[in-house]
């Protein structure tokens, strides 16, 4: 069993970051405490990560190596027995029902916003990463260009997307998150005054950059 996910992790690992589904409460288990509870924890590992995992250990033993969380970096360790799935970045991989742990929970349903960006309505197999907030989501896609460009706004309405406010004398077109004011984020619901429209949602400079920083923790961005 454990040469079974040594041998898939290590081919995953040679195309793409690596998702390891454990249960942190299994013997061996190293990681840092708050993490250390519930049936369900993910991390992801790599040789290419955006914060180098420099003492990365992949063998017959399980997976080492020194991690970063939020910045703080911490030692882990995860033995093969504590491991129920692993999958690339875009899910794709293989679970080991017997070593899930009873009480995993069941995987709820995704909403419409889990499956595909918001601001592009690309799904999220066409992207390589999907950061969704509590009704909405955007992709590494929209979140790099709306970074890198200077005039972001009117560069990505042009590029990518549809307005989705119509002129006065024309009916307005139906939005999903037309309860928000004219000007606030779909994410964070503040009031901006520059601000991104997409087809289903709109984003503010802010929520773009700290998309940007979880991007760059994953070494998507």
């Amino acid at each position: 069993m454990a040469d079974d996910k040594e041998a898939f992790a290590k081919a995953i690992l040679a195309r793409s970051p690596l998702r390891l589904h454990l249960d942190p409460r299994r013997e061996g288990v190293v990681v840092p405490a708050h993490l250390a509870f519930g049936p369900r924890l993910t991390l992801e590992v790599g040789w290419n990560m955006h914060v180098p995992i420099e003492d990365l250990e992949v063998d017959a033993r399980g997976v080492r190596g020194t991690l970063s969380f939020g910045g703080a970096m911490f030692h882990c360790e995860v033995p093969w027995a504590a491991v129920y799935g692993l999958a690339d970045p875009h899910q794709k991989g293989k679970v080991w029902e017997e070593d899930a742990p009873p009480d995993l929970p069941q995987a709820p349903v995704p909403s419409k916003h889990e499956t595909k960006c918001s601001v592009c309505e690309r799904s999220r197999l066409e992207v390589a990463y999907l950061l969704a907030a509590e009704r909405v989501s955007i992709c590494d896609i929209c979140v790099v260009t709306a970074y890198e460009k200077r005039t972001f706004v009117e560069r990505l309405r042009r590029l990518f997307f549809a307005e989705t406010v119509a002129p006065p004398s024309a009916p307005k077109a139906q939005n999903p998150y037309r309860d928000a004011s004219p000007t606030a984020c779909s994410f964070c619901g503040d009031e901006h005054a520059r601000m991104t429209q997409g087809k289903a949602a709109r984003i503010c400079r802010p929520c773009v950059v700290l998309s940007r920083d979880l991007l760059r923790e994953q070494g998507m961005a």
